[in-house]
Formats: structure tokens, C-alpha cells, sequence
């Protein structure tokens, strides 16, 4: 039985590695939209960068479904 080593090219690191980012982002926007909506405390920012993680990490799921269901739709066969 032959090792076959799968490579990941550097173009899709990158994508997926700014999809993250924009979903974090998103997700910082949120928390900043939520704090001026209840009127709490401005220092929320930083005390809930967990669940900002998590939440951004939960939008990247589907944003990573989407991109895999998008890159199979347009493979073109050598």
C-alpha cells in the first residue's frame, strides 16, 4: 500500500485564513453593536473575546460549507 501525502496549496490557506478573519470581525462588530444597544460596560470589548472566538469560529463553519459546496460547482477536470 502506497502513502499518498495530501498538499494544501498555499491560495487556499490564504482564503480560508481571510474568510476567518472576516467572520471574526463580523462577529467583533456584533459584540460593539450589542454593547451600544444595552448600554453596557465598553470594557464587554475585552472580557468577551471568548465567545467572539467561538461565535466567529460558529460562522465560519457554514462560511466554509458554502466555499467547499461553491469550489466542487465550478471544478473544472483536467
Amino acid at each position: 500500500m502506497k502513502n499518498k501525502d495530501i498538499v494544501i496549496k498555499r491560495r487556499t490557506i490564504t482564503l480560508a485564513l481571510w474568510i476567518l478573519l472576516g467572520c471574526y470581525l463580523t462577529a467583533n462588530i456584533m459584540n460593539i453593536i450589542a454593547i451600544a444597544l444595552y448600554s453596557t460596560s465598553w470594557v464587554e470589548i475585552f472580557t468577551m473575546q471568548g465567545y467572539v472566538i467561538v461565535f466567529s469560529l460558529v460562522m465560519f463553519v457554514p462560511a466554509g460549507a458554502v466555499w467547499f459546496i461553491l469550489k466542487m460547482l465550478t471544478y473544472k477536470r483536467k
